[in-house]
Order: structure tokens, then sequence, then C-alpha cells
């Protein structure tokens, strides 16, 4: 069985550009927020991504930009 999902306290305006937006789509608004529901869950969470990071090795960035920097000024 489907569920619902209610957004309430909308402004007016935010409700009028939303009913313009699904109108030019060519789509419901139950469509178009499942449409955004989707593409956003299909995203790796924060979280996901924090995990990704921490699991990477760090990388060894030698030299640095500015000893590089520093030995082209110098070689001037």
């Amino acid at each position: 069985m489907n569920k619902m999902i209610q957004v309430r306290n909308l402004s007016p305006e935010l409700h009028k550009k939303v009913k313009i937006r699904v109108a030019e789509e060519g789509m419901t608004i139950t469509d178009w927020v499942e449409s955004l529901i989707v593409r956003e869950i299909s995203k790796p969470s924060m979280k996901d991504i924090y995990a990704r990071l921490r699991a990477r090795k760090p990388l060894n960035l030698s030299p640095s930009a500015a000893e590089m920097i520093r030995e082209d000024r110098d070689n001037r």
C-alpha cells in the first residue's frame, strides 16, 4: 500500500511557484515531489560520503604547491 506524505505551511508564493513548475513539466504535484525524493534518495548521504573519505588513504602531496612556487622563483 502506498504511503502519503503531507507538506504543511507552504507560503502562498511557494505553492504558486510549485504549481507553475509542475504545470510547465506536465506533471502532478505528487509526481513532481516523488521525482525530487527519488533523486535525493539516490545520492549518497553525507554520513556515507564522510565514511568513504575517512576510509581513503592520505595523499602525499610532496612537494607542496608553495615549495614548487618557491623553487621556480629561486631558479629565475
